[in-house]
Order: C-alpha cells, then structure tokens, then sequence
C-alpha cells in the first residue's frame, strides 16, 4: 500500500459499497492518521525531527520551523569551542533584562515564535529537535506517509472505525475496533523495536534543515 490513492481503493474493495464514500472518505483518512500520531505519549520515531535555522545577529525571535509541532524536545546551538549550548525554556516573567549575546533562555510566544533573553550579537544556527505531525491536510491521492508503510492496518481500522460511527454500523465498528487494538500493539511494538536496534538509547532524526 503506497499511496492513499490506495488505501482508498482498499477500503472500498474491503467494504463493497461502490463509491458512496469517495467524497469523504480522504477526510476520515485524515482524521484517522492524526488520531494515531496524535494518542502515542512518547512520539513515534516516523515523526521526530532535526531541523537547523539560522537567527540573525541584533533580532531577538525565531520562527519555529513548523506549524505542526506535537512535542518540543530540544533547542541548542554550537559555541566558539565547539560545545552546544542548551538554552532553557522558561516563563518570560523570569527574564529580567535584554542583553546583547548568546542567549541562554527562551520561552514560545502563540506556537509560532520563540523569544531569547538576550538578543544574539552574531548569526546563530539553532538546531531544534521536536516531533512534528504529519501534514495530513494537504494529502492528495498520490501522497505517501510514514503510516502507509509501518502502520497500514493500524490507519486502515481506524478509519473503518470512523466510517462504522458514521454509519452507525455497529457489526463493522466491532470488527474494526478489534482490529485496530491489534494492530496499534504491533505498530507500537514495531516502532520501538527498529528504534532500539538502531540506536541503543539515542533518538533517531529525520534532519531536514
């Protein structure tokens, strides 16, 4: 199953009831795959991130390089000596002054923009690590996803889960309810596995920057 061309297709041969949900059958895709990424606490390897963005000197904000941020794990920089630096997120009540420098704190104003304590008096390239949610908006029937290739029967019951609500069709709401507890474990347990025997304790990213 590469596409959601052909999920679609998969979820109409399996529910042989021609094409009565072709008109909204991407919308109940969408809402399937954000419930999946959306209910894992500690965030599914497919979407964690690594992006580098670079602060100009003498400006105090930085737009967050996502709109879809789930988690926001880590904001560091590299010093002169090679170290990172790892500024602190705090409330902005706790900063008292606005210094020219490295900054050491920073807090997030309306999901889109952080805000330093002190305003960098050089170029800083910031590296964020966050897990980021899939852009499932914007999907067309020829979009891939990471869900399509590790969790394809996880996505597939979920969104019969959601036509069978819609439907009020009790017998396949059960049929696909037990399904997808099935298929949730494997894919939790898949996910965990490669990350494990990929990195020992060290998250993977995807860095894109």
């Amino acid at each position: 199953m590469g596409t959601i061309g052909d999920l679609k297709v998969l979820i109409n041969n399996q529910l042989n009831r021609g094409t009565i949900y072709d008109a909204v059958l991407g919308s109940y895709i969408a809402l399937a795959g954000k419930t999946i990424e959306a209910n894992k606490t500690d965030d599914f390897e497919y979407i964690k991130k690594l992006v580098s963005v670079t602060g100009t000197a003498g400006v105090r904000t930085l737009a967050l390089p996502s709109s879809r941020i789930k988690s926001f794990d880590t904001l560091r920089y590299l010093l002169a000596s090679g170290e990172y630096a790892h500024p602190t997120r705090v409330d902005p009540s706790f900063v008292s002054a606005n210094l020219s420098g490295d900054p050491g704190y920073f807090w997030i104003s309306g999901g889109d923009t952080i805000y330093f304590d002190d305003t960098p008096s050089r170029d800083i390239t910031f590296e964020f690590i966050f897990s980021e949610f899939s852009d499932w908006d914007n999907f067309t029937d020829s979009s891939t996803n990471w869900l399509l290739d590790i969790g394809q029967n996880a996505l597939l019951q979920q969104t019969l889960v959601y036509l069978a609500v819609a439907d009020r069709d009790t017998t396949l709401l059960a049929m696909a309810g037990a399904e997808l507890t099935k298929a949730l474990n494997i894919l939790t347990g898949a996910d965990e596995a490669f990350a494990q025997s990929l990195r020992g304790n060290a998250p993977i990213y995807r860095g894109e920057s």
